[in-house]
């Protein structure tokens, strides 16, 4: 059985309450010192990344494909 971190389950929780909204307000991951700032970009095969980081401690992740929907 493969076990997780803490932080790591965070991360989970964060993104997926990021992926339904990104407006939402998601106190960092890492060390829970600000709200995660949320940005989305297009990849270049067109596939969205929505980049979560946070503007204290630079904690950084990304969800690829936020929306579910299949790229174009």
């Amino acid at each position: 059985m493969t076990t997780v971190s803490p932080e790591w389950q965070r991360w989970v929780e964060a993104a997926k309450t990021l992926a339904a909204d990104p407006t939402a307000q998601v106190i960092c991951p890492r060390n829970g010192d600000s709200y995660l700032q949320v940005t989305d970009t297009t990849a270049a095969d067109g596939t969205v990344e929505r980049h979560l980081r946070c503007p204290v401690c630079h904690a950084t992740n990304i969800i690829r494909n936020p929306t579910g929907r299949a790229s174009a």
